[in-house]
Formats: structure tokens, C-alpha cells, sequence
């Protein structure tokens, strides 16, 4: 899901596809656990005068050789539905790897001229360095939720979210997931 601002921003084009070798139709990667999608806009910044593409996606949890297989068929399928809007545009791909920096989905995504925003962050106002916690069991927890970028802007901050919440009726926090949200601060330049 993408959520944005219609007092700011035009939504110029939009389009969701499955991570798999039919991407047009509901289906799940082979090998992979379940289906799973990529949602993108093409937004035209009314401030700015700009266009960002905005990407959200989550990859495959049980296989590492799936994930590398769907970070391919995401920017395949990018590509072919953007062309060379993916190159002349602000790009953010918000992604749950389901796996770390060091499996090969990553690399590829930096391959792509993508810069992980984290590394880039000028402010790192995390406390811990985990994304998924598996619903508080992994003390720490492990960095499988990256927030990626390529444009010509800034990385301000970037924080992990590390915080409960209580559900209706209920006095003591609890997770809303078994992933920490992330907030990232872009400030784009002039």
C-alpha cells in the first residue's frame, strides 16, 4: 500500500504485479510460500515540479534462492511498465527483504544504482538494528526491512520504530506486526 498526501501530490500512473513468472495474473513465485506483490505510483510533486516512484514490496520468507529470483522479476516488471521513468524519476522502494544486506535480493537491488538509506542517513535515530523481531522473540532483531533510493536528495534521518502498541481494551503494549515500522526523512535537493 501507498499512502500520500492529494494536496501535494498527482498521481500520474499506478500499477500492482505478482512477484512471479506471470506477473500479471494472482500467483506465487515457484518454490516460494505464498504470493506475493509489488505496488508502485508515479507521483508528480505540485511543491517541487518533480516525479517520484514510489515501489512497496515484500519478498519471499522461506527461500533466499526465491527472493534473489524476485528481486529480477521486480525490476523486469519495472522496468517494462515505467521504461525510462525509472530512470529520470526521484525512485523509493520501501522493501521487506525478508532477508539481510548480505543475501544476493540485496546486492541486486544495489546493483540497480539503488542506495540503502540507512547507510546514507545523516541521523541514524535507531536504538536497535533489527526490522523484525518475530513478535518481541528475537532480542536485537535482524535487519530484513530496508527502505532504498536513487535520485538526487538527501537521507536526514532514518529511524526504526521500537515501540508497542496496546490493542482496543488492552492497557499493556503489544506488536502490530512481527516487523518495527521505519521512518525515512528524504530532503530533496534544488
Amino acid at each position: 500500500m501507498i499512502l500520500y498526501k492529494k494536496d501535494r501530490f498527482v498521481l500520474m500512473d499506478e500499477g500492482t504485479f505478482w512477484l512471479s513468472g506471470s506477473p500479471e495474473t494472482p500467483s506465487a513465485a515457484v518454490g516460494a510460500a505464498d504470493a506475493r506483490t509489488c505496488t508502485w505510483a508515479e507521483l508528480f510533486d505540485t511543491y517541487t515540479g518533480r516525479t517520484l516512484v514510489m515501489i512497496s514490496t515484500r519478498f519471499d520468507y522461506m527461500s533466499e534462492s526465491v527472493r534473489e529470483d524476485q528481486a529480477g522479476i521486480l525490476f523486469r516488471r519495472l522496468n517494462k511498465e515505467l521504461g525510462d521513468r525509472m530512470n529520470t524519476s526521484w525512485v523509493y522502494l520501501a522493501c521487506d527483504l525478508n532477508g539481510t544486506e548480505e543475501e544476493e535480493a540485496h546486492t541486486l537491488i544495489y546493483d540497480r544504482a539503488f542506495i540503502d538509506a540507512r547507510d546514507a542517513a545523516e541521523k541514524d535515530l535507531s536504538v536497535g538494528k533489527g526490522t523484525y523481531h518475530a513478535f518481541g522473540n528475537i532480542e536485537g532483531g535482524m535487519e530484513t526491512s530496508f527502505i532504498f533510493h536513487r535520485g538526487n536528495d538527501t537521507v536526514t534521518s532514518y529511524e526504526i520504530i521500537e515501540k508497542g502498541y496496546p490493542a482496543k481494551g488492552q492497557s499493556t503494549p503489544g506488536y502490530v506486526s512481527d516487523h518495527y515500522g521505519v521512518i525515512v526523512n528524504f530532503k530533496m535537493a534544488d
